[in-house]
């Protein structure tokens, strides 16, 4: 069973209407929709914003649904050189808004937890052979979560190199890690930050960038 999280509904909208055998379900007030693509067990799930929510509802998706398989589809804000409407490939995760370095952890770090959560690299392999089958690019690297819409990168600490913002993969990511299930997690850039038109910029693509991110997700479901 593949489980893959929105956190609005236009990041899942396309997934879901391309769903065969459709079952819906409302679990703890989050709305999951069970059925098949191309034959493979799916349940797409919306979370809405925000790594509480989110990790609640990846909980669900692997407790409930026994998931083996997590994507997080949806938009982000990109890094200089990247710009609107690239395309991320998710392969370490770290949160922008926690700091225990009192105690010797690294910004970002959760004691108890890696610095940096790491994707598996058969999945990496898998994700980055769809992409380049299907003649599309791409940029890796690391995913910074928050529980704040980043417009400055000195609202975060960390040193090493970002390559998004967004508000749910992080969370996704440590709750897969705990039930050792693989994951993926593909982002379309919305808005760049820091730049002047950053929130004029995540207006006008916010809907069209969710729609091509679950398009990308659509094509490797189909393929995985």
């Amino acid at each position: 069973m593949i489980g893959i999280i929105g956190a609005m509904q236009h990041e899942i909208d396309l997934l879901i209407s391309n769903l065969a055998e459709k079952e819906e379900f409302l679990i703890a007030n989050f709305s999951f929709y069970k059925g098949k693509i191309e034959k493979k067990d799916v349940v797409i799930a919306k979370a809405g914003i925000g790594k509480v929510n989110a990790s609640s509802v990846a909980t669900i998706l692997l407790l409930s649904f026994k998931c083996d398989l997590v994507i997080s589809t949806g938009i982000a804000g990109g890094l200089a050189p990247l710009t609107t409407k690239n395309l991320v490939v998710g392969t370490k995760f770290s949160y922008g808004d926690v700091d225990v370095r009192a105690f010797g952890y690294k910004y970002g770090q959760i004691p108890g937890e890696e610095a940096e959560f790491k994707i598996d690299e058969t999945v990496l392999s898998s994700i980055k052979n769809i992409l380049d089958e299907l003649n599309i690019n791409y940029y890796e690297g690391l995913c910074l979560t928050s529980d704040s819409f980043i417009t400055s990168i000195e609202q975060v600490k960390i040193s090493s190199r970002i390559m998004c913002t967004e508000m749910e993969s992080t969370a996704i990511v440590q709750i897969c890690k705990h039930f050792r299930v693989p994951f993926l997690v593909l982002r379309f850039i919305s808005d760049v930050i820091g730049e002047e038109s950053q929130i004029e910029n995540y207006t006008e693509f916010e809907e069209e960038m969710s729609n091509r991110s679950a398009e990308i997700c659509l094509e490797c479901v189909k393929r995985l």
